[in-house]
């Protein structure tokens, strides 16, 4: 009898030994680097058991003491995905985010970025699946949105894209909650499902400057209740299948993407900045051909049963 419970507080003393792993000090660690020019600089990231990291939390503008003292320029790929954090503020002394960095944080609502961000890029999958991310100031220095950055933000009610973006990449807005956008003028193209899936989305405006919206883009937006569309735009995509060439070959592994306006039944009006003569050459170069996936049939259909508004640039 002695012997076991030797034994059993043995085990007990063992036990208490160990940390609790929901204890563990998350926290934020910065790294010192040194680019070329050999000025110092820090990258920072999240540390330890990455979901008991949470509440607000404001990435400092310098890290360190003494010669070591430098800027934080760069949060790390994944830096702070998975982690409980319900605000972030970056600080202007960053100029790069690495991808993913805020993939899934499933509790962030709010983004601040400090006045003065010299930010270029959301890179990819940055916020993907923050599902209840609501509110972002993207800064006016970024021009391009990339791939999956802003998927699967459901609650994202509110996104001001900035006048100098000049990319707007894959799936970046793909299922999130935004009511409305309105493209700048500098965008080109705008990718495949860019906004594909944003089921609260009722009113988009293309600028003028973007040539081609890409197949899926604005599909599946089935509350989109009008759209206007430039006079700069040449071409709108139909369904496209992936066939290993590189003109379609996408980079999340989709491999099907329907129509550009497939299944968006309440669009009511089209509003085009042209005159007639001019939407009927850029209908030779909107792909209706229908196409049958899973049972469904997904064309361009929605923008021709719309009322056609001529001469109508977009003005808020």
């Amino acid at each position: 009898m002695k012997n076991k419970l030797f034994v059993l507080l043995a085990v007990i003393v063992v036990a208490l030994s160990v940390p609790f792993v929901s204890g563990c000090g998350a926290r934020a660690e910065f790294v010192l680097r040194e680019d070329e020019q050999g000025n110092k600089y820090y990258v920072v990231s999240c540390a330890g058991y990455t979901s008991s990291f949470g509440g607000e939390y404001v990435i400092p503008e310098t890290y360190g003491e003494g010669e070591d003292k430098a800027p934080v320029t760069e949060i790390a790929m994944q830096g702070f995905a998975g982690t409980r954090i319900t605000k972030i503020t970056i600080p202007a002394t960053v100029t790069k985010i690495g991808n993913a960095a805020f993939a899934h944080c499933n509790e962030l609502t709010e983004v601040v970025f400090a006045d003065g961000s010299a930010i270029d890029e959301i890179s990819r999958g940055c916020f993907g699946y923050c599902m209840f991310l609501k509110k972002i100031n993207i800064p006016a220095t970024v021009r391009s949105i990339g791939i999956l950055a802003f998927s699967e933000c459901y609650r994202l009610d509110e996104v001001v894209l900035p006048a100098g973006l000049e990319q707007i990449k894959l799936k970046a807005f793909y299922n999130a909650g935004i009511p409305k956008v309105v493209i700048p003028d500098g965008v080109k193209e705008i990718g495949v499902a860019a906004f594909h899936g944003c089921v609260n989305m009722r009113l988009a405006a293309v600028g003028e400057g973007v040539k081609k919206i890409s197949a899926g883009a604005f599909g599946y937006c089935t509350s989109l209740e009008k759209i206007y569309l430039p006079l700069s735009l040449e071409k709108i995509d139909g369904a496209h299948y992936t066939d290993g060439s590189e003109e379609i070959k996408y980079e999340d592994g989709t491999f099907y993407c329907g129509h550009a306006f497939h299944d968006d039944g309440a669009l009511s009006d089209v509003y085009f900045a042209g005159v007639r003569e001019e939407w009927e050459t850029l209908k030779k170069n909107i792909d209706n051909k229908p196409v049958t996936e899973s049972g469904a049939t997904m064309d361009n259909s929605a923008l021709f049963k719309a009322t056609l508004h001529y001469s109508s640039p977009f003005t808020e």
